[in-house]
């Protein structure tokens, strides 16, 4: 018995230190998703796209944990991306990468920001609902 848990601790140990994707906010009811993901021991990124139609996109504005964008908050939200970006460029999966925050922001999509220990580390789920496809953006450095 104490083998099998000293075997599940070193599991969960091992997942902690490559970055299991963390997800949470993102809703079941998309039709198709395209995740790419750069594991590394303590640096890594990921990026996600989930498309919805117009009718299950709408469901992010219950969710209490999104914040509209605003005049306000685009700088932040623009600086994010811009040292996400810093660091996409050199992942394989860099010609998949295909969100122009200059473009994309604009005030009346949703966010839902989680800075961790360090500005350059967080998750950023961003509703774009002209498109219709929340993007999953995790930056760990």
């Amino acid at each position: 018995m104490k083998k099998v848990f000293a075997f599940f601790v070193c599991l969960a140990i091992i997942f902690t230190l490559v970055g299991c994707q963390n997800e949470e906010h993102i809703l079941s009811s998309y039709d198709k998703k395209e995740c790419y993901y750069e594991d590394g021991f303590r640096d890594y990124t990921h990026y996600c796209k989930y498309y919805y139609n117009e009718q299950t996109i709408k469901q992010y504005e219950k969710q209490s944990h999104f914040k509209k964008v605003t005049a306000d908050n685009i700088n932040l939200l623009r600086e994010r991306l811009i040292t996400y970006n810093d660091y996409v460029d050199s992942q394989k999966y860099f010609d998949k990468y295909d969100f122009n925050y200059k473009e994309q922001i604009k005030t009346g999509d949703l966010f839902c920001l989680i800075d961790k220990s360090d500005p350059s580390s967080f998750d950023l789920y961003y509703v774009d609902f002209d498109k219709c496809i929340v993007y999953y953006f995790h930056n760990n450095t």
